[in-house]
């Protein structure tokens, strides 16, 4: 290992969020700058290891930002919130803590009692030790496989970070995949249902035959999901490593 870069444990730690800034714009704008800084961190200085015998590059990240107060930052979309999960005390989560669900494994970095926040891992290289040489393997996408199937508890399971320059290159950022608008008020704030839910933006008034005939990038504003079709939060909240 080299000291050429930040660890990650670092780079969660220098996230500050945006609690102190009122406008939306410019809270956008720098949870940008702090993003690009972890999303390189991710891409670049380091890998995760499992056992000594595994490690999970990723190559695509998405991340999620929820402030808690009610007339801070919200991200509807994000599982871990008390306006989701209807607990004003959910706890916060410990810098760093793995977080398992049905959309694969967040990595989070809260602030107590401020923020929610966590990058997904849609995407990944996973190289195992086989005959003492790293051999990439190509296997389904579903992370908690590799970072939990196959070892047995009573030799433990050990996840770690691992900072190590690893590649060079670029990346790119676009709107997070399958991620809806959520509909809101004339001030600009999300509109909540009877259930305290709040409401995605489905367009029912296209047809997906009339769907097929928009230009391509009137496309990319919509997506389909469980046979319906939502407008497309605009948040360019997804990095992708370029090689």
């Amino acid at each position: 290992m080299t000291n050429c870069c930040d660890s990650l444990q670092t780079i969660l730690n220098s996230f500050i969020g945006v609690t102190s800034i009122q406008d939306e714009k410019e809270k956008n704008a720098e949870l940008k700058r702090q993003f690009e800084k972890i999303a390189k961190g991710v891409f670049f200085d380091g890998y995760f290891q499992v056992n000594d015998i595994r490690r999970i590059y990723p190559m695509e990240i998405e991340f999620y930002y929820h402030e808690e107060n009610p007339n801070g930052l919200k991200d509807p979309v994000m599982y871990h919130t008390s306006d989701r999960v209807k607990n004003r005390d959910l706890e916060y989560y410990p810098l760093g803590s793995l977080n398992f669900h049905v959309s694969g494994m967040d990595v989070t970095f809260e602030k107590d009692k401020q923020y929610r926040a966590a990058f997904l891992i849609r995407e990944y290289k996973v190289y195992d030790l086989v005959n003492k040489r790293w051999k990439e393997e190509q296997r389904p996408t579903y992370i908690y496989e590799d970072m939990l199937m196959g070892i047995s508890v009573f030799s433990g399971i050990n996840i770690q970070w691992v900072t190590e320059h690893t590649t060079t290159g670029g990346y790119k950022t676009e709107s997070r995949v399958n991620v809806a608008a959520y509909k809101k008020d004339e001030h600009g704030r999300y509109i909540k249902d009877k259930n305290r839910n709040y409401i995605k933006e489905e367009i029912k008034d296209i047809s997906k035959e009339e769907f097929k005939l928009l230009p391509e990038e009137e496309k990319k504003k919509y997506f389909f999901y469980s046979g319906k079709m939502f407008k497309r939060c605009t948040r360019p909240w997804n990095y992708r490593k370029i090689e």
